[in-house]
C-alpha cells in the first residue's frame, strides 16, 4: 500500500454550523492508502481509515514490538473501510500472529483497542494477499495475545456489514481471529455481516479462544453477533478445531468464558455449534441452522428462543446447567437429544422467568423486554441492552435539479436529534440549514442517531439522490392511473360510471388549467365524450380527480361487449414528455335480466340459471351509490358466504361460483341502507 503522509482534509472535515444548523460530516472511506499516525500519551487517535491501515502495516515490520506494546488505538470517527467500493478494498488484519516460518515475521496485537462506539462499516477480507497462510488467523484483528502476560482490552467496537471470504484453513472471527484469553477482555462489541470460512474455528466475535485458567472470569461479555455463516463441507472433520459458533469457539478443555452476550444468526453449515464453547447468561434467537447446536458445548443459565426449528440443541455428552429452550418451537427433532429444560413460550415472556434466570446471581444479568417497544419479541433481554430506535425520512424526494435547495427532514422514533453523513461534496454545498445542488450526478445522504443512556444507536438510513440538469421551466404532466372504470372489469348495461383519474405534475412549476378529456368508444364508434378542467396541481404532486358527471353504459350487441375509455390531457407548451399524457382502459358490458329502466328502488333479482349449477349470476339495482352486504345461507340460517360491495347507482350483477355447495335449497340476501331482500336458490348440478 502507498504511504501518504499528507492529510486529505476533505475526508474528515466537519461542517461548522450554528446550534440551529444542519449537522453534516463527510464519512471517511478507505482508498487503500495509508497515513502515518503518531501516538500521544501512548494513544493513537484514529480519525480516518488510512491511519488505521498504517497501524496494521506496522505489525508486519520486524522489531516493532516495543513501539506497539501496550499502546491504545482509539477510534475518533465513524469510517467506511471500502468493502463496497469498486473494486473493493481488502482489509489486512491488525496483527496476525507470531509465526515466521513462511517467510514473514509478524507480531500479534498486544495493546488496547477502543472503538469508542463508532461504526466501522464495509470491512472486506479475502485471501488473495500473499501474507495469508494456514497459521495466521483472520479477523478485523488477526491475533490478540498478551505478550509477557500483559493485559489486552478490546471494547466498544461496532463492525457492520463485514464480508469475509476465506477459503483457507485458518481461524476466522468477526473481530479477532485468535484470542489468547489470559488477562484479556473483549467487551461491548457488536458485529453484523457475512463470514465464509473453510476449516478451522470460526465465530461472529472471535474465531478461537485459547486458553483461560479462571473458568468464570468472562473474557467476552456484553457483546452481540448478527452474522450469516457459510462453510464448505469437508471430507474430514476435526470435532475440536473445525466448528462454527455465533460468538466464539475453542477447545472444550481450554476455553474462555462468554457472558451476557446474545446472537441472531443464520448458519449454512453442518459444523455449527451454537453460541460458543462455554457460555453463561446468554441467549440466541431467530436462528436458522442447517444442522448443529443452539447453546454451545458448555452452557450455564441461558436460553434459546426462535421462530425456526433447530435440529439439535446439544450432543448427549455435553454439559448444560440451568438452560432453557422454547418447547413449542424446539423439542426433540428426529430422535436427537435436546439438553436443557423446555418451557412454555408464554411463561418465558414473564417476570417469573426473568427472576429464575437472575436467581443466585450476585449481580442481575437479565431483565424483561421493553413493554412499549419490544426488542426481543417479549423474551428476556440482558440488562445492558437499550431500547431500539429507528430513523424515518419525512420526505420521499430523491430527485433534485441543479440550483435546488434541499433540507433533509429525517427524524428518529426516540425523538433524539438526527445528524447526517455524506461521502463527498462534489455535487452539493451546504448552507446553515440546507444543501444546494451544484452539478448533475448522484450522491448518498446517510441519516444517523448515536443513541443515549436509554436508546441504542439507530441503524443508519441511506438515501440516494439523483441530481439532474433542467431547462427552466420544466413541464411534464402525466396520467398515472385510471382509477374508474377498473381495467378488465365487467359492468352491467344501464349502470353509470364516474371517471376517476390520478395525475402527476412532474413539472418544476405548478400546473394550471389542465383540461382532461374522456372518450368512450365501441370498436371505434364514439359513444360518449366528456371534458373537465382542473384549476391547479402543485409541482411534484399527484392529484386524484373525479368527474362530476359520468356516463351510462348502453345496451351492447351480443357480438361485441367491449368498451374502451381513453383519457388524455390538452398539450402543454414545452411539455418534455408527450408520451405519458394519454391512457386507456378496456372493460366489458354484461346484460342483466332486470329492466334497466327500473332504477327508482333497491331490487334484487333471481339467480340465473335457475336452478343454479356451478356458475351463477345474480342481478341487482341500486337507486343511489352505496354499500351492500351480500350473503348466502343454508335453510337453517347459517351464513355460508358473505361479501361487502361498494357499488354505484344503477344495474349490477354478482358472479358466484357454487362448486363448494351441495345440491339443495339455499337462501341469498342483500342488505342496502337498512333494507334486506331475500330470495330462494336451488342448486342442482
Amino acid at each position: 500500500m502507498k504511504n501518504i503522509k499528507i492529510l486529505f482534509l476533505l475526508l474528515v472535515c466537519t461542517i461548522c454550523l450554528s446550534a440551529q444548523s444542519l449537522d453534516v460530516k463527510v464519512l471517511p472511506v478507505w482508498d487503500g492508502t495509508t497515513e502515518e499516525i503518531i501516538a500521544v500519551n501512548d494513544t493513537f487517535k484514529i480519525t480516518n481509515p488510512r491511519q488505521l491501515a498504517w497501524l496494521s502495516e506496522q505489525y508486519f515490520i520486524p522489531n516493532q514490538t516495543p513501539y506497539l506494546k501496550n499502546k491504545t488505538i482509539f477510534i475518533m470517527n465513524d469510517m467506511d473501510l471500502g468493502g463496497e467500493s469498486t473494486p473493493p478494498q481488502s482489509w489486512m488484519p491488525i496483527g496476525m500472529g507470531n509465526t515466521g516460518g513462511d517467510g514473514f515475521n509478524t507480531i500479534a496485537f498486544n495493546g488496547h483497542f477502543d472503538g469508542n462506539n463508532k461504526k466501522i462499516i464495509n470491512v472486506y477480507i479475502d485471501s488473495v494477499k500473499p501474507y495469508y497462510s494456514k497459521y495466521r488467523p483472520i479477523g478485523f484483528i488477526g491475533s490478540a495475545i498478551g505478550l509477557e502476560y500483559n493485559s489486552i482490552t478490546i471494547k466498544n467496537v461496532i463492525l457492520e456489514n463485514i464480508n469475509y471470504n476465506i477459503p483457507k484453513d485458518v481461524n476466522v472471527g468477526g473481530i479477532v481471529g485468535f484470542h489468547e484469553a489470559n488477562s484479556t477482555t473483549i467487551e461491548n462489541c457488536h458485529v453484523s455481516g457475512k463470514i465464509r470460512s473453510h476449516n478451522g474455528l470460526c465465530g461472529g466475535i472471535v474465531g478461537m479462544l485459547y486458553p483461560h485458567y479462571s473458568s468464570f472470569d468472562p473474557d467476552i461479555k456484553n457483546c452481540s453477533s448478527h452474522c450469516v455463516f457459510y462453510r464448505e463441507i469437508q471430507d474430514s472433520f476435526d470435532l475440536d478445531w473445525d466448528k462454527v459458533y455465533a460468538i466464539a469457539g475453542g477447545r472444550i478443555t481450554e476455553e474462555g468464558m462468554i457472558e451476557s452476550c446474545y446472537a441472531t444468526y443464520q448458519s449454512f453449515t453442518p459444523h455449527f455449534y451454537g453460541l460458543g464453547t462455554k457460555v453463561k447468561n446468554c441467549y440466541s434467537t431467530n436462528g436458522f441452522v442447517n444442522q448443529g447446536n443452539g447453546f454451545g458445548d458448555t452452557a450455564y443459565n441461558s436460553y434459546v428462543a426462535a421462530t425456526q426449528v433447530i435440529n439439535e440443541i446439544m450432543d448427549s455428552n455435553q454439559y448444560s446447567v440451568n438452560c432453557y429452550y422454547d418447547s413449542i418451537t424446539y423439542g426433540s427433532q428426529s430422535g436427537r437429544i435436546v439438553k436443557g429444560r423446555g418451557l412454555d413460550t408464554a411463561f418465558m415472556k414473564t417476570a417469573a422467568f426473568v427472576d429464575s434466570l437472575n436467581q443466585g446471581l450476585s449481580e442481575k444479568k437479565w431483565k424483561q423486554d421493553y413493554a412499549d417497544c419490544p426488542i426481543n419479541n417479549g423474551f428476556p433481554i440482558l440488562v445492558w441492552q437499550k431500547k431500539k430506535q429507528t430513523i424515518l425520512w419525512d420526505s420521499t424526494t430523491d430527485t433534485l435539479y441543479v440550483g435546488d435547495y434541499y433540507t433533509p427532514t429525517a427524524t428518529s422514533t426516540s425523538g433524539l436529534p438526527v445528524s447526517y453523513y455524506v461521502y463527498d461534496f462534489f455535487h452539493w454545498n451546504t448552507y446553515p440549514d440546507k444543501f444546494f445542488v451544484t452539478k448533475a450526478g448522484e450522491a448518498i445522504l446517510i441519516a444517523k442517531q448515536a443513541g443515549d443512556s436509554i436508546y441504542a444507536q439507530a441503524p443508519w438510513v441511506y438515501k440516494k439522490f439523483h441530481f439532474l440538469e433542467r431547462t427552466y421551466p420544466r413541464r411534464d404532466i402525466k396520467i398515472e392511473e385510471i382509477i374508474s372504470p377498473v381495467a378488465d372489469s365487467c359492468y352491467a348495461e344501464g349502470s353509470t360510471i364516474i371517471p376517476k383519474v390520478k395525475i402527476l405534475n412532474a413539472s418544476s412549476v405548478n400546473a394550471t388549467n389542465i383540461v382532461v378529456h374522456v372518450i368512450v368508444d365501441s370498436a371505434g364508434t364514439i359513444i360518449r365524450s366528456l371534458a373537465e378542467t382542473i384549476t391547479v396541481i402543485d409541482t411534484n404532486a399527484s392529484y386524484t380527480f373525479e368527474f362530476p358527471f359520468g356516463f351510462t353504459i348502453p345496451t351492447m350487441p351480443s357480438t361485441n361487449n367491449k368498451l374502451k375509455m381513453t383519457m388524455y390531457i390538452n398539450a402543454l407548451n414545452n411539455d418534455t414528455n408527450l408520451h405519458n399524457d394519454t391512457l386507456s382502459v378496456y372493460f366489458s358490458v354484461k346484460q342483466v335480466n332486470i329492466n334497466e329502466n327500473k332504477i327508482q328502488a333497491f331490487e334484487l333479482g333471481q339467480n340465473q340459471p335457475n336452478p343454479a349449477n356451478t356458475l351463477i349470476t345474480i342481478p341487482y339495482i341500486l337507486p343511489q351509490q352505496g354499500n351492500v352486504l351480500f350473503k348466502i345461507m343454508s335453510i337453517s340460517g347459517k351464513v355460508l358466504y358473505k361479501e361487502n360491495i361498494q357499488a354505484f347507482r344503477g344495474n349490477h350483477i354478482i358472479d358466484i361460483n357454487t362448486s363448494s355447495l351441495s345440491n339443495g335449497m339455499y337462501y341469498y340476501s342483500m342488505e342496502y341502507q337498512g333494507k334486506t331482500i331475500m330470495r330462494k336458490m336451488i342448486i342442482h348440478k
